[in-house]
């Protein structure tokens, strides 16, 4: 499974990438049945759209598509919920967490020959729509609106609370990569189960993340704290051990060292 999500990222194919995550999670779910729903609505999409026409009507049309035809809608007060961010669920029920609508808005974009990529911007997640060489316009993922570059400054600096007055680089508004954006996916996924004491679903999704960046200490670290609520010690304990060695400066590894010697965990394991 992890090599035809690892396949699906190679061809920059975020919509089968992240059915197939969905697949971890239930086995029954029909990629097939799913990719022919996306077909279908791809067929409609261009029977609407004027592909010779200028690209800001082109996306005014598919925002009035995809926003109010087929009425995806973001959940801002559920990120918490484990549906919002299941690709097949989101399908279904057209309710989603803005990553698993993004993913679907720039697929069916890029199907009528749009430009259209995901920005993982602090505390929101973007469109970014290229014009031309020279323009871009960003939409908020979970409700189609535009954003000018006056409400991205805006919304920054309201996320930089240590430095109010920083503003939007280059670097900030850039297009995620398709392994970051199903990165934040699946992160979103499980926090979710966490959220909702699933640990074994959470322990699915930490699993995930440690095969997608797997020199990353702190996804080791994650791994461990959810082995560590399953009573995994043994791989909790190596997974720690792990953080440690790659982080020895980092203070959290400084406490969880002491934790490590002054807690029954390492007793738990040796039992």
């Amino acid at each position: 499974m992890m090599t035809s999500i690892q396949l699906a990222l190679d061809d920059d194919d975020l919509l089968t990438a992240s059915l197939l995550v969905a697949q971890k999670f239930d086995a029954d779910i029909s990629l097939p049945f799913y990719i022919s729903v996306i077909r279908q609505w791809e067929q409609r999409l261009r029977l609407k759209i004027d592909l010779r026409g200028p690209v800001k009507e082109q996306v005014r049309a598919l925002n009035q598509f995809f926003f109010t035809e087929l009425a995806f809608a973001g959940q801002p007060r559920s990120l918490l919920a484990s549906d919002y961010a299941l690709m097949d669920q989101v399908i279904l029920y057209r309710n989603g967490c803005a990553v698993c609508l993004s993913i679907l808005y720039c697929h069916l974009a890029r199907a009528i020959g749009l430009d259209v990529k995901g920005v993982s911007f602090p505390g929101h997640f973007l469109n970014r729509v290229k014009v031309n060489e020279q323009q871009s316009l960003f939409f908020d993922a979970l409700t189609g609106k535009q954003l000018s570059w006056n409400q991205l400054e805006q919304l920054y600096r309201q996320m930089s609370i240590e430095e109010p007055e920083m503003s939007v680089s280059d670097d900030v508004v850039r297009p995620a990569s398709s392994r970051d954006v199903l990165m934040r996916l699946v992160q979103n996924l499980k926090a979710a189960f966490i959220d909702q004491d699933q640990f074994q679903q959470a322990l699915i999704a930490s699993e995930l993340l440690v095969s997608l960046n797997p020199d990353d200490p702190y996804e080791r670290r994650g791994r461990g704290w959810v082995l560590q609520q399953l009573n995994c010690y043994g791989g909790a304990y190596a997974d720690y051990q792990y953080y440690i060695r790659q982080c020895p400066q980092d203070p959290a590894a400084h406490l969880l060292k002491l934790q490590l010697r002054s807690h029954s965990l390492k007793s738990e394991i040796l039992h």
